[in-house]
């Protein structure tokens, strides 16, 4: 039985550059309130209310520079049956752009600077294979609906045996 390890690195440049976010947001508030003297029945009166509907919905596109992690599991052996690096013998499904694959060394001294938290891949190659644009789109939509009813207590019998 073999046992695969994962280290966990920082690697200098990835997931802390965005570069172009654009946000949009529209939001619609409709609501009213209103004395309901039809509500009043026995000791309980004064009634009032309150309902509204919104919506909202916001959209958002960011940019970043990073590592991808399909060319990350590409390089690692993750596609292959033999855990071969570059190697797609199990017929992932993979993007175009992963051709031209470069093994990577996780181990490397390099990803572990004495004295500090961020290293770098131990090639040049390494890292500009596996360094590539993100595109990311958030869309948050949401409709709220709101009814209120309340009586305002102070003529009720326990707001004067309160007071």
């Amino acid at each position: 039985m073999t046992c695969r390890t994962i280290p966990i690195v920082s690697v200098q440049g990835d997931r802390n550059n965005v570069t172009d976010v654009e946000m949009e947001q529209v939001r619609v508030v409709l609501g009213t309130s209103a004395d309901l003297p039809f509500l009043d029945f026995g000791f309980l009166s004064n009634w009032r209310g309150d309902i509204s509907v919104s919506y909202t919905r916001s959209e958002g596109d960011a940019s970043a520079n990073g590592i991808r992690e399909d060319r990350l599991d590409l390089a690692l052996g993750d596609y292959s049956s033999t855990s071969t690096p570059c190697e797609n013998d199990v017929g992932a499904v993979l993007a175009a752009d992963t051709a031209g694959c470069v093994p990577v060394n996780m181990y490397a001294p390099s990803l572990y600077p004495v004295g500090t938290v961020v290293g770098d891949f131990a090639t040049q190659a390494e890292r500009d294979y596996l360094f590539g644009w993100r595109d990311f789109n958030t869309v948050y939509e949401q409709t709220l609906f709101s009814l209120v009813l309340m009586e305002i207590c102070s003529k009720s019998p326990v707001a004067k045996w309160r007071s």
